[in-house]
């Protein structure tokens, strides 16, 4: 092999790399940002005076007001609210990921970091040993979640 195709060697093995580690990065954060979109929407649902005012469209309603952000509509919506219902139990998973990537998402009702911090998780947390763990579900990729049929 001469020094051109080692060069090209190199180059090639660093691009692979380093894409595959950026479309995992992608893909864990688009799957912590379906569940805090979840949690977002049930905290609000539980919310018991807000949720007789909106009821039913309350999905519809945010869908129309999000319909600017690529990827979110009320179908996902839909499917970010189950997400979070059935993986609520990562509460502290997700808490852990923004306080090791220093990420905090502020919001009206506080930083996500004191959002989970003061969420009480459900029955949903006892959910059986055959769940997904929370290790190998932030490695889901975004495309599986959005495709499967709830």
């Amino acid at each position: 092999m001469n020094h051109l195709d080692s060069l090209v060697q190199s180059i090639e093995n660093t691009h692979s790399a380093l894409q595959k580690s950026a479309v995992n990065a992608v893909n864990q954060a688009l799957t912590i940002r379906n569940w805090m979109i979840g949690f977002y929407i049930i905290e609000f649902e539980q919310n018991g005076s807000v949720r007789a005012e909106y009821g039913e469209n309350l999905i519809q309603n945010l869908a129309l007001k999000l319909a600017h952000i690529k990827g979110i509509d009320k179908r996902s919506l839909y499917k970010f609210r189950q997400f979070y219902l059935v993986y609520s139990y990562l509460n502290d998973s997700i808490l852990a990921y923004f306080e090791q990537t220093k990420l905090s998402i502020d919001a009206k009702l506080g930083t996500v970091s004191t959002q989970l911090k003061n969420t009480k998780v459900g029955a949903a947390s006892t959910l059986s040993a055959i769940q997904t763990p929370p290790s190998k579900l932030l490695s889901i990729t975004h495309e599986r979640f959005i495709t499967k049929s709830y």
